[in-house]
């Protein structure tokens, strides 16, 4: 696997992925907070907020998720957010994806749980 992109070191990266994907996925951790997020009634909440209800407005990914999770529990939100920190952890240059990333604070966040 390549670990250096365009003079960029990805092995900090790489290495906060496998935590995530250790702790998250394997483990079934929380990884902002203590406790446990990734059980299978959590993640079906998560589902069916955001694809049983679709918003096809012209608004930014955030802000329609905002609303697509409005109605969810605070676990569900968390949830959310640690999907996102997955899907946000590579460093991608694309149009918007700055705007995404700061936008990305506003879901509850808890503070990373202590090592």
């Amino acid at each position: 696997m390549a670990r250096h992109l365009q003079q960029r070191d990805l092995g900090l990266i790489l290495t906060a992925a496998r935590t995530w994907i250790n702790d998250c996925l394997v483990a079934d951790r929380a990884l902002f907070s203590a406790g446990e997020l990734w059980t299978p009634a959590l993640v079906e909440e998560v589902r069916a907020a955001f694809v049983d209800h679709p918003d096809h407005s012209d608004d930014r990914f955030m802000v329609k998720l905002a609303r697509q999770m409005a109605a969810a529990s605070k676990a569900a939100k968390q949830l959310t957010a640690e999907c996102l920190w997955g899907l946000f952890i590579f460093p991608l240059e694309h149009a918007g994806l700055d705007e995404a990333f700061a936008d990305w604070g506003s879901l509850v966040m808890v503070g990373r749980r202590a090592a």
